[in-house]
């Protein structure tokens, strides 16, 4: 289809407008001909987002593998999300698409229901708008479109850089002994590179375009009902450029036979400070409003918007929250 394609643009390279526009509908009916769909995502794959895929990455397109996660993993068998949880738990994916060539434009992602072993046996989200996206009752698969952030510098521990096995290893200078580097921030593999950090629920982005070079990233979450029965779960991602199909994506869900309790059996240190959430949202740094003020009414009602997400995630949060 290449070689068709090319030959096509040869015969056209006099300049003429005819020629181009004909050429364009002879490859379209090609394309039809052969049964292929056009498509500018090159490759896509997935993991469990504990691998960070930065938005230059083009892992499955180049068959280049990172130094800390590989293509091929627990969650991904190179055509299928494969994944697993219990009753009252969070499962969850992260979808790469990949855009090697040209940019992909006006692309749609959906995924919101899985069918179990039996009939009537589902785990299934109803659509919603607006604010419904802050509320998850009757949704338990979320998707979430992920915008990036760049790395410009390190957080550090105590008084000094000297040791960097605390760092992750795609930000390490290079190793001299003792967990000592050296160099400069340049030196770092991915220094200044942009990370896959906000997620915004997929209802506020319904089409987005992956830009030329780089990846996109889709975060799912899965929350198995408590009474949902044991066995699996079978659905399809299903892909769209400019409103057609290109891509389906297989996904499995093991549910096993037991529930996790509502109170977060691993206890974790994430803080969260209701002073933090006023600056932020709010006042901005410094500022303060007393906690009866519509300001301080404000800032209880989003804390309690962060407890929640992180109690539906099994984590508990601990700081100042007056």
């Amino acid at each position: 289809m290449e070689l068709l394609f090319r030959s096509f643009q040869k015969r056209s390279q006099n300049g003429s407008k005819t020629y181009t526009v004909l050429t364009g509908l002879i490859f379209a009916a090609a394309v039809s001909a052969f049964g292929a769909t056009p498509t500018n995502i090159t490759a896509l794959w997935a993991n469990e987002g504990g691998d960070k895929v930065s938005q230059d990455e083009l892992r499955a397109t180049n068959h280049q593998e990172n130094l800390t996660g590989h293509v091929i993993n627990r969650a991904w068998n190179g055509s299928h999300i494969i994944l697993s949880g219990a009753r009252n738990e969070v499962a969850s994916f992260n979808l790469v698409l990949e855009a090697a060539g040209p940019a992909a434009t006006n692309v749609s992602v959906t995924f919101n229901s899985l069918n179990g072993p039996k009939a009537g046996m589902s785990i299934r989200s109803t659509p919603t708008t607006g604010n419904g996206v802050f509320n998850w009752v009757n949704r338990p698969i979320e998707l979430f479109y992920m915008r990036y952030l760049q790395i410009q510098g390190l957080s550090f521990f105590g008084y000094n850089k000297w040791d960097e096995r605390q760092i992750p290893a795609r930000f390490q200078r290079p190793w001299t002994g003792e967990g000592v580097g050296t160099g400069l921030w340049t030196d770092r593999p991915d220094h200044d590179k942009f990370y896959p950090d906000i997620m915004v629920p997929m209802e506020l982005v319904p089409t987005f375009t992956i830009a030329s070079g780089t990846n996109q990233s889709i975060w799912a979450d899965i929350y198995i009902p408590k009474t949902t029965a044991p066995g699996t779960y079978n659905g399809t991602v299903t892909i769209k450029e400019n409103g057609i199909p290109t891509r389906t994506v297989p996904v499995t869900l093991n549910v096993y036979n037991f529930s996790l309790p509502d109170e977060p059996s691993a206890k974790t240190m994430v803080q969260v400070d209701t002073g933090d959430i006023l600056w932020r949202y709010i006042s901005g740094y410094h500022n303060y409003f007393t906690s009866t003020s519509p300001q301080g009414l404000e800032t209880v009602a989003i804390t309690d918007k962060y407890f929640q997400l992180f109690h539906r995630h099994k984590i508990s949060l601990i700081g100042e929250n007056d």
